[in-house]
């Protein structure tokens, strides 16, 4: 045994009986390590039941993936004090002394890393008047920066945060 760690370090096992990387590449220990790797499914003799599981596993797999690492970015950020990109919040409108259901879109660190600030969207119904004078509401989307003393974290809601993700909008509470 001694004498085996002396000819692993030294590279003499290399040398008497070289692996070849095909074959480290397919073992079942590669795979094990490198996780990236994922095993190539044949879809040709599957039946359209079994395909269609097959998707939705995968979609159900990409959405845990997204969600896991959303909550991850939102952990560490409130580990350092600060809130995440993406993350929902409520943003309190000062001159209507509303709160809306918002999202950071952006996280700046221009005065420093004790004093971020963020960028959000949100939309608020307002009142137009079109040309004819007709008074309708409307949905605006509005993205402004604003200050952390505005903005609430809001509870983990899995839908919510997907929605966020996939890029829809949200709406007033």
């Amino acid at each position: 045994m001694f004498i085996s760690k002396i000819a692993e370090k030294t590279g003499l096992f290399e040398v008497l009986s070289p692996r070849s990387k095909s074959n480290t590449m397919q073992s079942p220990s590669f795979q094990r390590q490198n996780p990236r790797r994922k095993p190539k499914i044949n879809t040709r003799n599957m039946t359209e039941d079994e395909k269609l599981a097959w998707d939705l596993q995968r979609e159900e797999h990409n959405r845990y993936r997204r969600l896991h690492a959303q909550y991850d970015s939102e952990m560490k950020a409130l580990s350092h004090g600060m809130l995440a990109t993406k993350q929902r919040v409520s943003y309190h409108h000062r001159g209507s002394d509303e709160h809306y259901d918002a999202v950071i879109m952006g996280v700046h660190l221009d005065d420093g890393p004790d004093k971020p600030y963020y960028t959000i969207k949100y939309q608020r119904r307002d009142k137009v008047i079109d040309e004819d004078g007709v008074e309708q509401d409307v949905l605006l989307d509005i993205e402004k920066q604003t200050d952390p003393d505005r903005l609430t974290r809001v509870s983990w809601d899995e839908d919510k945060a997907f929605k966020e993700l996939e890029g829809t909008k949200v709406s007033n509470r």
